[in-house]
């Protein structure tokens, strides 16, 4: 039997042939062709196409699968995201659905049906969808797909309404039912001055002026990367000052009564709200209002509750509009509650029904100590003009 360079059988007696050839560049390459005279005709094509200098196709790439592009994305988020413990979990429950599919293989429909979640808000679609995006967007960065099937994808509609605020006297109700000095003292600073969660807790101890009663939040700690500082009120002082009390300068200045730092406080705030009457708790298995729940203890089921009812970030909003209530010019307004923009700031600013009552009073008070002007008898306009002329 001839033998023939470059091609050759594997495994012997197999009946399946392969060919082995170098590019211009030396580099070597082997393609399976399946019986031997399609390998020869294989083997002189790609010599011929080496020689001509023709871009050959990439041989026997390796197929990447989704999974792959995820974890390279959760690189990414931990290295420059400000708060990348919500797209690790985000992306824990990407890779539950797709971990071991094929990259290529994911198309837009697959990506919509599974986001179209009737649990979910459109803000939660919408999140989830960007980050498929960042992850195959990072993907062809670095050469392992060549298409973003989410481009394709349509964003759902938000609605973007503030809607919860925090009175007087809901604010008052939950200052005397707060547990601990923290909770306190973050209650206080959210109320008056709007500032965000995740701002408040990254403070330390060194960003309170107790000499000149101030308060400051450092650049590149806040959302915009612009620093602050604000005059404290007396109830926030006198809070302030006990949180700071006997502590370096460099450490925590919301800390709990073990002296470990406050991470997180949604629990807590949680149990507050529904012991002032401002929030409940909800099955998450029978949706009956209530914890324990009576329906899931009868049945013997394992259950978890979901808290429903105003969050922190209504302080903010709360915080707009006493300071429009209280005339504070609008620039100094953004400046203390840190809104880089006035549209930002305007959808904050929204009246509320108890702000449009209290207007539609003053109103009709108004009507009533200032009665009309009386209308002119019918013809006296006629009149006068004939007395003048």
């Amino acid at each position: 039997m001839k033998k023939h360079r470059g091609v050759y059988e594997r495994p012997k007696g197999s009946g399946t042939w392969w060919i082995c050839w170098y590019d211009g560049q030396g580099r070597r390459h082997r393609e399976k062709a399946g019986t031997k005279n399609a390998a020869i005709n294989l083997y002189r094509k790609r010599k011929l196409q080496a020689l001509q200098g023709h871009k050959l196709p990439e041989l026997h790439r390796r197929r990447v699968t989704f999974g792959e592009l995820a974890n390279d994305a959760l690189e990414y988020c931990q290295r420059h995201h400000r708060n990348p413990r919500t797209d690790e979990g985000r992306i824990t429950r990407l890779l539950d659905w797709w971990k071991h599919l094929p990259a290529d293989a994911l198309n837009p429909g697959e990506i919509e049906n599974r986001l179209a979640r009737p649990e979910w808000s459109a803000a939660t679609s919408n999140r989830y969808r960007a980050l498929v995006s960042l992850i195959y967007r990072l993907g062809n960065r670095r050469g392992k797909v060549n298409a973003n099937p989410a481009r394709q994808v349509p964003a759902r509609r938000e609605r973007n309404a503030r809607q919860g605020f925090v009175h007087d006297r809901q604010y008052a109700a939950l200052a005397r039912l707060c547990p601990s000095l923290y909770m306190r003292a973050l209650l206080a600073l959210g109320f008056t001055y709007g500032w965000r969660k995740g701002e408040l807790l990254a403070m330390r101890v060194v960003q309170v002026n107790l000499v000149e009663r101030t308060i400051r939040l450092e650049p590149g700690t806040t959302k915009n990367d612009e620093g602050r500082t604000a005059k404290l009120t007396p109830e926030c002082y006198e809070l302030v000052r006990a949180c700071a009390a006997g502590k370096a300068p460099t450490e925590p200045l919301f800390t709990r009564e073990d002296g470990t730092p406050v991470r997180d406080f949604s629990k807590t705030w949680a149990d507050l709200c529904v012991a002032a009457g401002l929030g409940r708790f909800v099955c998450r298995t029978c949706k009956t209002p209530g914890r324990p729940c009576a329906a899931c203890a009868k049945a013997k089921r394992r259950t978890s509750y979901a808290y429903q009812g105003i969050i922190f970030h209504d302080l903010r909003r709360s915080a707009v509009r006493n300071l429009e209530r209280a005339g504070v010019p609008r620039s100094v307004a953004m400046k203390i509650t840190g809104h880089k923009t006035e549209a930002i700031y305007r959808r904050y600013a929204i009246v509320s029904e108890a702000d449009m009552a209290e207007a539609v009073t003053r109103l009709e008070k108004l009507r009533i100590e200032q009665p009309p002007e009386q209308p002119p008898a019918p013809g006296a306009d006629s009149a006068e003009s004939a007395k003048l002329n």
